[in-house]
């Protein structure tokens, strides 16, 4: 059995979260999701990730904020990728 990836995905709107998580979801990955950046703190005491995507612009704690502390935590090796853009719904067009 191969092992399991796990990635953390942060962002303040749900239908995004559900939206990566879908692009994500493979056998082999694990996506755990946090709506802001305390959370995403949290989950990252607890788990090891492999990959971190991240929502730039959050209220309490901006994406910027967010992975600069991570940074300064030692989580030097986890692959983060800062999303600066908005999800565009296929459906209507309109973005997330």
């Amino acid at each position: 059995m191969n092992d399991v990836v796990k990635c953390l995905l942060v962002d303040d709107r749900e239908e995004n979260l559900v939206a990566l998580t879908a692009l994500l979801a493979a056998d082999d990955v694990l996506v755990l999701g946090a709506r802001s950046g305390p959370e995403a703190l949290e989950l990252l005491l607890v788990h090891e990730f492999a990959l971190a995507l991240i929502d730039v612009r959050m209220p309490e704690m901006n994406g910027l904020e967010l992975a600069e502390l991570m940074r300064g935590a030692g989580f030097d090796e986890l692959s983060t990728r800062l999303l600066a853009g908005s999800i565009v719904s296929l459906h209507t067009g309109t973005a997330a």
